[in-house]
């Protein structure tokens, strides 16, 4: 069972219609179905996982501006760099936005597979204090994630095809398509990249497709907390 704003989204994540219009699989949605889920499912932002760290990520349904938005968010008021990114975030909510998906400059990408993993098994560790399922969670967070040219699992996208049948969504073939939609074959050109400074980086040759690239303002300190709050290697 969702709680709190996860809630809204209990019903529509059951649906088809629901996952063709977040993943965008029919071209750029018409005003009229924008209106039509913010109506049904309002405009939420999930925590993931529940704040039970000192770093989330926060995916907002911004239907209203016609995009989805992925942010890394803090509960502390003193972490990281944020004095001196100021920018970056609202000093009350200590949040960073990290990627978003919309129609004209989608920056899309910006997390790691192994990162969203981590993410859901915090999730199964504490299934209750969850604002959505950790199924949920991994769909959701599957648009947002960048894959290296030669990093194409099948794995992953049988991982994302058995939770949206979970949802009832989906069956056979149609559920294996949408994970495609969700985490679609990595692109030529596409490598991730570490080194000591700013971890690991996404290298995609377009100035459209991450900001987690090197060439644009990211909160690279931030994201290695909370890497190491995942107990991943930053």
């Amino acid at each position: 069972m969702s709680r709190g704003p996860g809630a809204q989204l209990d019903t529509a994540c059951r649906k088809a219609a629901f996952w063709e219009f977040y993943t965008r699989a029919n071209g750029e949605p018409e005003h009229d179905e924008w209106v039509r889920w913010s109506e049904e499912i309002g405009e939420p932002s999930i925590d993931l996982p529940a704040p039970d760290g000192p770093w989330f990520l926060r995916v907002s349904f911004d239907l209203s501006d016609y995009s989805f938005r992925l942010a890394l968010a803090s509960t502390s008021e003193d972490l990281g760099s944020a004095d001196v990114n100021p920018e970056w975030h609202d000093f009350a909510e200590m949040e960073y936005e990290i990627a978003e998906d919309e129609s004209v400059h989608p920056h899309v990408l910006a997390l790691r597979w192994e990162e969203l993993t981590a993410v859901v098994d915090r999730m199964r560790a504490a299934p209750d204090l969850q604002q959505v399922s950790p199924g949920l969670a991994m769909l959701l967070l599957a648009r947002f994630v960048g894959q290296d040219e030669d990093e194409k699992d099948p794995a992953r996208r049988a991982e994302l095809a058995a939770e949206l049948a979970a949802l009832g969504a989906f069956t056979g073939a149609d559920a294996d398509r949408m994970a495609a939609e969700l985490l679609p074959d990595p692109t030529a050109g596409h490598r991730w990249h570490h080194d000591s400074v700013r971890g690991w980086r996404l290298d995609t040759g377009r100035w459209c497709n991450s900001w987690r690239d090197g060439d644009h303002d990211f909160p690279f300190e931030e994201m290695a907390a909370f890497r190491s709050m995942l107990s991943l290697p930053t």
